[in-house]
């Protein structure tokens, strides 16, 4: 394979009868040709949501090739049977080239982080390689996680990050027959990247300091577990075909309320203070490296921050994918 990565089974994607037989015992009546085990590739295999998705893809009986960037997948792991991992960066389309062949089913998770300032420019470059690798291989269906958001008109201010992913779905609606569009809100769950980090910071003293420009707006934070299973189901149904659903849990907070209900789930009186403005940048890089705040949950905050919420976010989940999105307190309760 270009690049150097090779599939460590070529024989991987080949008949499951173990597969097969999870699948044919499902009794979910959404499942697409029930007792069939598709074959996926995931991207961003190794980040948060990838780790929350691959295990119930697998469970379901699918067969899962994973993708990560170099050095950032499992190490001396025994691989359970039906996951393969390969290493690639989807921004470079010479290494992108093969990674679907045999694969069904693409969903495209990787995007960058937020504080990386080539993440826009690397989310909109790597998903236009992934759709083409899809069309190449034949895949039948490509699934896109955007953000919530991204389908609207865009806001002033609304920065980078959000806006790449206008011009990443246009490149999966042109491109990828059979899509499906997902637009997550903030995704929480263990190990996750913004309450956990806000965790971490609130365990080690009374203040938290956010940025003189911090971020603004409101935030609709969604349970992993309900963003993973609308994402098992966007692989399996064929009635969600070219179509794309905002996803958000039942409640609106601001990103200050959010950190209030992480120090309050930990039973901790903190008090957040903003930083003026004048100086409030060099005395935000000060908190930076004096772990007062936590520099990447609060990029990932602003970067999702809305102006106003999306009010039929909540109800995609309900409607749609037959879920009740988990509340923002009970979501907390399963990991903190």
């Amino acid at each position: 394979m270009p690049g150097g990565s090779s599939f460590p089974n070529p024989d991987a994607f080949g008949p499951s009868e173990e597969a097969d037989a999870v699948a044919s015992t499902a009794e979910d009546p959404l499942l697409a040709g029930p007792g069939r085990s598709t074959a996926i590739l995931v991207t961003g295999g190794s980040g948060f949501l990838a780790r929350h998705l691959v295990p119930r893809l697998l469970g379901r009986g699918h067969r899962v090739r994973a993708v990560c960037r170099r050095g950032a997948g499992p190490r001396g792991r025994r691989m359970p049977p039906g996951l393969e991992w390969v290493a690639a960066d989807v921004a470079d389309a010479s290494a992108v080239r093969g990674l679907a062949e045999d694969c069904e089913v693409v969903v495209h998770l990787a995007a960058g982080r937020p504080e990386d300032p080539a993440a826009p420019d690397v989310a909109l470059e790597g998903t236009r390689n992934v759709v083409t690798e899809a069309a190449r291989a034949g895949s039948r269906r490509l699934v896109y996680v955007s953000a919530l958001g991204a389908g609207a008109a865009p806001e002033a201010g609304s920065g980078r990050w959000l806006e790449s992913r206008r011009p990443a779905e246009s490149v999966v609606r042109s491109g990828a027959p059979g899509h499906v569009i997902l637009r997550p809100s903030l995704v929480v769950g263990p190990d996750d990247h913004v309450v956990s980090a806000l965790a971490r910071v609130l365990r080690r003293g009374p203040l938290v300091l956010p940025a003189a420009d911090g971020p603004a707006g409101v935030l609709q934070p969604a349970a992993v577990e309900d963003v993973a299973e609308a994402l098992c189901q966007a692989v399996e149904r064929p009635d969600l075909e070219e179509t794309a659903h905002g996803l958000a849990g039942p409640d609106t907070v601001t990103p200050a309320e959010l950190v209030r209900a992480v120090a309050a789930r930990l039973s901790l009186a903190r008090r957040l203070v903003r930083l003026p403005g004048w100086g409030g940048r060099r005395l935000a890089r000060l908190a930076d490296r004096t772990g007062l705040t936590a520099p990447s949950a609060m990029a990932e905050m602003r970067a999702r921050a809305l102006p106003e919420p999306v009010r039929d976010a909540p109800g995609a989940l309900r409607r749609v994918f037959r879920l009740e999105p988990l509340p923002l307190a009970v979501a907390l309760e399963d990991y903190l």
